[in-house]
């Protein structure tokens, strides 16, 4: 993740950065559908290809050339400041945005709102959230990666291995397809995962580490997927 939605934050780090590369990035931030903002970035870059031009063939002296990329530079930094907070936000979304298509099984029904919220439809426009198990392969099928939610009200050991179990049983006899798991909540260590199909399972316990490793699983799946 490049940069947070926070302005603040965001205007800090262009800041910090190359001009022109911060001009790159500001086509990438305002709207589109704003015409006069988006024809100052294109004569900035323009400016910015004539300097540089001009630097090249030595055509004048370095400091009419340094006062000139300053004013430039200036101009970058004004626009930076324009950015709006929904510009931010549309960026961080557009930045962090994943197709990937997300199962998302609660075991306890009164989790589906909180879990919905935990995977905004922003980000993750292919997840399902549910409450109940699929029994169909195909359906399952239509999955990528399945994240069985335990955290529930009927917190046992019991009931994790009972969910995760039917999920895990599912993915491996599914053919010709590899489907990861995620394994959301306690009594990790009890479900006593077969080694030989570890290589498709990983547990998060809080939901300040979940979208680590559900990140860290997106990467993995995206790379091996490049050439199948």
């Amino acid at each position: 993740m490049n940069f947070f939605f926070d302005l603040k934050t965001l205007k800090s780090k262009l800041k910090k950065s190359p001009r022109r590369k911060a001009l790159g990035k500001l086509f990438e931030i305002f709207d589109k559908e704003d015409a006069d903002r988006i024809n100052i970035l294109y004569t900035l870059e323009t400016r910015y290809s004539r300097l540089l031009h001009k630097e090249i063939s030595e055509e004048e002296s370095s400091e009419n050339l340094m006062i000139e990329r300053n004013k430039i530079d200036i101009s970058v930094l004004r626009s930076i400041d324009t950015i709006t907070k929904n510009e931010a936000r549309n960026y961080y979304i557009n930045q962090n945005k994943t197709f990937t298509k997300i199962l998302i099984a609660c075991t306890d029904s009164n989790r589906v709102p909180y879990m919905e919220k935990l995977f905004p439809l922003d980000i993750y426009p292919e997840r399902e959230v549910i409450s109940d198990i699929i029994s169909s392969e195909d359906r399952i099928k239509a999955f990528d990666l399945v994240v069985v939610d335990n955290f529930s009200s009927d917190d046992t050991e019991e009931m994790s291995k009972r969910i995760f179990n039917h999920y895990f049983e599912k993915i491996v006899d599914i053919e010709n397809k590899d489907i990861y798991i995620l394994y959301f909540g306690p009594h990790f260590k009890e479900l006593h995962i077969d080694p030989n199909y570890r290589k498709i399972v990983y547990f998060a316990n809080s939901k300040f580490s979940i979208h680590t490793r559900i990140q860290e699983m997106l990467t993995f799946i995206n790379h091996t997927g490049i050439n199948q």
